[in-house]
């Protein structure tokens, strides 16, 4: 029996079985994909007597040109459901040979393709690499780009060290790391370094309803500073700090002498950044050797020895990113101190904030 007939006039008529009529009343009621409950939909309404047109033009949620509906009914006794629920698979542009040029590409600057731009655009990358020209639109690269696992992400700020010696430095610290944990009694390791609060917030991000923009309000006054000196027990977790609006050798010397005090029948090893105006001042290296304290000077250029550095991360992702005292200077400085405060006393939570738990050592001596 003929499905789809002409009646004299003129109109299409389609006779489905109980088979058929089950399987696409299933369909398009439950189906998990939206374009199969359309075309679906589209193949009842005929066989409930509507012409082919009306049901284009009329009988669907967005309006389809009658030779599309036709389509569809062909399909369907063709192929079945099974030919609308296979993935869709974008036709491939590039080969691999290709694909690999482009991550290459992509990571350098386009400066080195003759462009005065930092960094690319998908509108220059269609205009700078003639292979890309396959595409007619830029959503097609762009689909490309993330399909080759790459994304659009925020860089971070980075300096390559040039100390010759920073293997062995990073090595030195980790074998007193491992002597200090197995002679609690007999040394100390510290890791110090400053940190600066500023009294505008920091930005960052926040949540917020879709279409609107979360706004970090700064003060009309001028941007205030005060700056922590502090120091880990590597041991412990205990942190030692003090603060001044500057930290100046005399400041500095006052905490040095102060940590000598904290530790005075121990030796003290102290994990220290090469700041030439303070930390590698004549007083300083002096006073140093007068206290008899054994600096560690860190790695140039390589902030991430010193595992003090993620302390400083912590307070300002938790305190001072989008905060809202930026007219209150008092309060917003009595509340990172209070911060502070909590591990003035030994704790196990500080070790794990900066990574110094499951920080490896070797257990040798010094």
């Amino acid at each position: 029996m003929k499905r789809l007939t002409k009646t004299a006039s003129g109109q299409l008529k389609l006779r489905l079985a109980g088979r058929h009529l089950k399987q696409l009343h299933k369909a398009a009621k439950i189906h998990k994909k939206p374009a199969v409950r359309e075309r679906t939909a589209a193949i009842l309404k005929v066989a409930a007597g509507q012409s082919v047109k009306q049901v284009a033009e009329n009988g669907l949620l967005v309006p389809r040109h009658r030779s599309t509906v036709y389509n569809w009914i062909v399909q369907y006794f063709t192929h079945g459901l099974a030919i609308w629920e296979q993935p869709r698979v974008r036709k491939r542009k590039l080969d691999d040979s290709q694909q690999s040029k482009l991550i290459k590409i992509l990571l350098k600057s386009p400066q080195a393709f003759g462009s005065d731009m930092s960094r690319w655009t998908l509108a220059l990358l269609k205009a700078k690499i003639p292979m890309l020209k396959v595409y007619k639109s830029l959503s097609g690269i762009f689909y490309l780009i993330t399909s080759l696992r790459l994304a659009w992400i925020r860089c971070r700020d980075f300096v390559k060290t040039i100390d010759p010696s920073r293997f062995y430095k990073i090595r030195r610290n980790r074998r007193i790391l491992g002597y200090v944990r197995k002679n609690p009694q007999k040394a100390v390791m510290l890791f110090l370094d400053e940190f600066s609060v500023y009294r505008q917030p920091l930005r960052g991000k926040a949540w917020a309803m879709k279409g609107t923009q979360p706004k970090n309000r700064r003060s009309r006054s001028s941007n205030t500073r005060m700056r922590i000196v502090g120091a880990i027990n590597a041991q412990n977790g205990q942190l030692h700090y003090d603060n001044a609006a500057k930290i100046t050798v005399k400041k500095l010397s006052e905490f040095l002498r102060t940590l000598r005090l904290l530790y005075p029948m121990k030796r003290i090893y102290l994990v220290l950044d090469n700041w030439h105006n303070v930390h590698r001042h004549p007083t300083t290296v002096a006073l140093l050797k007068e206290l008899n304290i054994i600096v560690l000077w860190q790695p140039l250029y390589m902030p991430q020895s010193n595992p003090i550095e993620k302390l400083w991360w912590h307070i300002s992702e938790q305190i001072l990113r989008i905060h809202r005292l930026s007219d209150d200077w008092q309060s917003l400085k009595r509340r990172v101190l209070d911060w502070f405060d909590q591990f003035r006393e030994p704790s196990k939570q500080l070790l794990e904030m900066v990574g110094l738990l499951s920080h490896p050592a070797i257990r040798t001596q010094p």
